[in-house]
């Protein structure tokens, strides 16, 4: 019997409620799954630097309406940074506290919630859009000479 102190010991485990496959090894923590989350969190970065830029120009817009909605738009992307590092973080914590390995309902590490959020910024940027170029298209333009 040779006693190699250098190999790692594999451990086995059930799940406490007897579902899901023998747990072999948690001591190695696949990566994929924190870049997965990164990733995730780049995306909602990158929509919402779309979203603040159009809020910038809205901002130095000359009309008032046009003002308004742009620091509107600035803080509802503020809100949506605050609610995209929340869920990084979250994730982040049930991928490093291993809480994945059940295969329970409550324990997924996706985000059901973040491509509505994700949808629903881009339709108030759109809706906004839409309505300051209907609010262009309608003002009465006086005959020229």
């Amino acid at each position: 019997h040779l006693d190699l102190l250098d190999v790692p010991k594999i451990s086995t485990a059930v799940h406490p409620t007897g579902e899901g496959h023998h747990l072999k090894d948690m001591q190695n923590l696949d990566p994929k799954g924190v870049f997965a989350n990164e990733r995730t969190l780049l995306h909602y970065a990158e929509k919402g630097m779309y979203v603040g830029a159009l809020a910038v120009v809205l901002v130095n817009q000359d009309s008032w309406a046009a003002k308004t909605a742009g620091l509107v738009l600035a803080a509802v992307t503020a809100v949506f940074y605050i609610f995209a590092l929340c869920q990084y973080y979250n994730r982040l914590g049930r991928i490093l506290g291993r809480s994945k390995v059940g295969k329970d309902r409550q324990l997924r590490l996706d985000s059901v919630g973040g491509p509505v959020v994700v949808c629903a910024l881009v339709m108030l940027v759109l809706a906004i859009s839409l309505g300051g170029a209907i609010s262009k298209s309608t003002q009465v333009q006086p005959p020229s000479p």
